[in-house]
């Protein structure tokens, strides 16, 4: 898995538009700057490789982690509002 850095527009042919902080399924390299990909939603399309970043199991463990802290302190607030 990969993350995007930068946004990136995607104007040219075959290129994917992404926003930072975007995750990615590395498909193949298609030259040395641009790399085939399948974005989150399934899209695919060449993505420029600097602006791309591998994702380590600590970091997808740390996302998760907060991921779910936010939705049980959300949870717990609404509880205590009702």
């Amino acid at each position: 898995m990969y993350r995007s850095v930068y946004n990136y527009k995607g104007k040219d042919i075959g290129a994917l538009p992404v926003r930072a902080g975007e995750q990615f399924t590395f498909i193949e390299q298609h030259d040395a700057n641009w790399w085939k990909m399948r974005s989150q939603t399934g899209s695919v399309g060449l993505v420029p490789a600097c602006y791309l970043e591998p994702i380590h199991n600590d970091m997808v463990r740390e996302s998760l982690r907060r991921i779910f802290e936010e939705t049980f302190v959300c949870s717990h607030v609404l509880l205590e509002c009702c």
